[in-house]
């Protein structure tokens, strides 16, 4: 049953009056009970709380009122420190004593949190036993089969490698000279390994692409020069180009076929500096177009197609010869990738053929001369650094193909057969250039 307020408060002042009632006392209204329904100091639970308190999230998603020292949660920790349960700050310091019969009055603690530091971080810890650690090792070595007596013998170690004697003088009398097939002498690490694996293949390709960058790359800027000047320079100069219009006006006005006038002057002076602006615009757009012409040129020719078999022929030769007589079973030497791959791009200026007549560098101008030349002020360091380098490289593979003459039998034509796809490379490069140009 669902009653309104006004029938609320008319069941509330009748058993009001039933209850005065029974007292003697008659009430004619509910206002005469002002204390009744009233929220004075007899009716509050609890005291009342001073200070200004604190709203703390909680990570259910409660919110708690925290009053500091008056809050209901406070609990006083081990060192006497006020901390809220809830919210678990830190509201304050403990500094009366306890019950001590020694205690004189005098409060000896300090509500100065920094008095408290210096305890390392999650309390001190008790020191390992080391008894109970050696008891219990013992314990894991019965369980694992060992006898407690035997003990353990560790393997008696390498005696040391001899070492070559540093000096570059006479050896003294009671040195040995180490011979050059000496065991302890370290293999050779600067030719590649038979039988590269495809993942160092395509690192040698990127590293090969990288060089291919670095010396085109400016040279593409070299080839892509301005025009030359018109055929007199003189003609885009506003001095040179007034002073001749003037004499010739003079010259004009003396023989009778003009007046002289401020006007006349005037307009040779408008038409000295419209002419030379015509003459400097018509030089700037030669040299833009034939600037892009060359631009355009140089770029057909070192295309993605070109610098991929660029790099894979590098990477072939490279690998090929790594199998020769010279590069296993030579003498240390500088060899490596980045003056041999050098070498391979500057060897394309004359081409390389092999004793039977295969050509593995084709001749190709077209790209030999976007190289770099000699002392050319447009190559950056980089490129500088990989042309003085590109004369060992490419002696390193002469050396290669001339130890090949020096096998016999079956072993020569293997080496020889290693230099079959860069044949194949090579005349695929030539196709590839020549549809290019």
């Amino acid at each position: 049953m669902e009653l309104d307020i006004d029938a609320l408060f008319a069941l509330a002042d009748a058993a009001a009056q039933e209850e005065v009632a029974a007292g003697e006392e008659t009430i004619d209204s509910l206002e005469e009970i002002g204390s009744l329904f009233s929220n004075g100091a007899e009716m509050r639970t609890r005291p009342a709380r001073s200070g200004k308190p604190e709203v703390v999230l909680l990570g259910n998603g409660d919110y708690h009122v925290c009053f500091g020292c008056q809050c209901s949660e406070v609990r006083m920790d081990r060192e006497r420190q006020l901390v809220c349960d809830v919210s678990g700050h830190v509201v304050g310091k403990e500094c009366s004593r306890g019950d001590d019969p020694s205690w004189t009055g005098r409060s000896t603690a300090s509500a100065n949190p920094d008095d408290a530091s210096g305890a390392p971080a999650g309390g001190w810890i008790k020191r390992r036993d080391m008894f109970a650690a050696s008891s219990e090792a013992w314990a894991r070595a019965e369980a694992s089969g060992l006898d407690g007596d035997s003990q353990y013998v560790p393997d008696a170690p390498e005696p040391p490698l001899a070492r070559s004697s540093s000096k570059r003088g006479a050896l003294c009398v009671d040195q040995v000279e180490m011979g050059r097939g000496d065991a302890t002498k370290r293999p050779r690490i600067g030719a590649a390994r038979p039988g590269a694996a495809r993942q160092t293949d395509e690192k040698l390709e990127k590293e090969a692409s990288d060089i291919i960058d670095t010396l085109m790359r400016d040279a593409r800027v070299a080839v892509a020069a301005p025009a030359p000047a018109p055929a007199d320079p003189r003609l885009q100069n506003v001095d040179f180009v007034r002073q001749l219009a003037l004499k010739r006006y003079v010259k004009k006005c003396a023989s009778g076929g003009a007046s002289l006038s401020m006007d006349g002057v005037h307009d040779v002076c408008v038409w000295a500096n419209e002419f030379v602006r015509d003459q400097r615009r018509q030089a700037a757009d030669a040299g833009a177009s034939a600037s892009a012409s060359a631009s355009a040129s140089a770029s057909r020719t070192l295309s993605g197609q070109v610098r991929r078999l660029l790099g894979r022929l590098v990477v072939v030769l490279w690998n090929a010869a790594g199998q020769t007589p010279h590069m296993t079973s030579g003498r240390r030497g500088g060899d490596s990738f980045r003056p041999f791959a050098a070498g391979v791009l500057y060897q394309l200026k004359r081409g390389l053929y092999m004793s039977d007549g295969g050509c593995i560098i084709p001749c190709l101008p077209e790209l030999s001369d976007l190289l770099p030349a000699l002392r050319c002020p447009n190559a950056s360091a980089a490129a500088k650094q990989l042309q003085s380098s590109s004369h060992r490289g490419i002696c390193s593979l002469h050396k290669s193909l001339s130890s090949i003459e020096e096998m016999h039998g079956c072993l020569r034509e293997d080496a020889k057969s290693k230099f079959s796809s860069a044949v194949n490379l090579a005349a695929m490069l030539r196709a590839v250039v020549a549809g290019s140009t």
